[in-house]
């Protein structure tokens, strides 16, 4: 005899939360292995290769001559640094709890990246925004293009209950 055991939502929700933090842990775990010099060296480098030059993870392996999962690693690290800075106006003290929190870097190295984007904001900001207004633009497509399918789904369904009801009326009047 098989016996379920009963999963509440919150057990759930709070391993599938500790398993997203574990992946993320391992992500960041060949960047966290390196020296601190090393490590700010990449960040500043991607930096200045992504916001700069506005190139791509490919282009950053093949300039800098590093691993692709170090590459990765650095971009996503920057990527939730923006998120967190640009988009969403952290404070810093936030910006560098919620950062430790999902890479496991130091403080030291929370702080350069904190200290890089504040000194680079400028000409940082337009380049965030493009690509939120880009990712928002492409929202917006995949919605005009799902209403357009409920639209004709909509019509097709008006239509065959049209054509039910003409039968029935015929079926009544003879």
């Amino acid at each position: 005899m098989i016996f379920a055991t009963p999963v509440f939502p919150e057990i759930l929700f709070t391993s599938l939360l500790a398993s997203a933090e574990n992946r993320g842990f391992f992500i960041f775990k060949k960047f966290r292995k390196l020296p601190i010099a090393n490590k700010t060296a990449y960040i500043e480098q991607i930096f200045h290769i992504i916001y700069t030059e506005r190139e791509t993870i490919p282009y950053v392996v093949d300039t800098l001559n590093i691993d692709q999962k170090l590459a990765i690693s650095v971009f996503r690290i920057l990527n939730y640094s923006e998120d967190m800075i640009v988009n969403r106006c952290m404070s810093r003290r936030r910006f560098m709890e919620t950062l430790n929190d999902i890479t496991g870097i130091s403080k030291e190295e929370i702080d350069f990246i904190w200290m890089l984007y504040q000194e680079h904001l400028a000409d940082v900001e337009p380049v965030v925004h493009s690509k939120k207004l880009l990712y928002l633009e492409q929202k917006i497509s995949n919605l005009a293009k799902q209403i357009t399918c409920l639209t004709d789904y909509l019509s097709y369904i008006t239509d065959s209950i049209d054509l039910i009801s003409l039968d029935e009326t015929d079926e009544t009047t003879d």
